[in-house]
């Protein structure tokens, strides 16, 4: 049987104040800092931040970021060790997986840092 997305609510629980480390395919994928207000900055593995805002859309949880215009949704569910994010425009895609959720800040990368 597969889980049931998180509504908003469970999700907002969830995460907020939270840095939650991301895993694809037994990799690190990025890092992600959930602020309250439904702020989030993000950052890939090695990568710069990005800063923007969640928000739901149906049963799946959106992401737009500050410098795009396009928003991405993941259908996040909570299985027995965390938090599994599947993408909603391509569910075949391997899923991310909650590594590690903490309360220590996001480490950005890139230029000037």
């Amino acid at each position: 049987m597969v889980p049931a997305p998180l509504t908003a609510n469970e999700f907002e629980a969830a995460v907020t104040d939270r840095t939650v480390n991301w895993w694809r395919s037994g990799k690190p994928c990025g890092h992600e800092v959930f602020h309250p207000g439904r702020r989030v900055s993000w950052a890939f593995e090695g990568g710069t931040c990005e800063t923007g805002a969640w928000f739901t859309d149906g049963p799946g949880i959106c992401f737009l970021y500050d410098d795009s215009s396009d928003p991405v949704c993941w259908l996040v569910d909570a299985g027995p060790q965390g938090l599994m994010a599947t993408l909603a425009a391509d569910p075949l895609r391997p899923p991310l997986i909650e590594a590690v959720k903490d309360i220590r800040p996001l480490v950005c990368g890139g230029a000037g840092v």
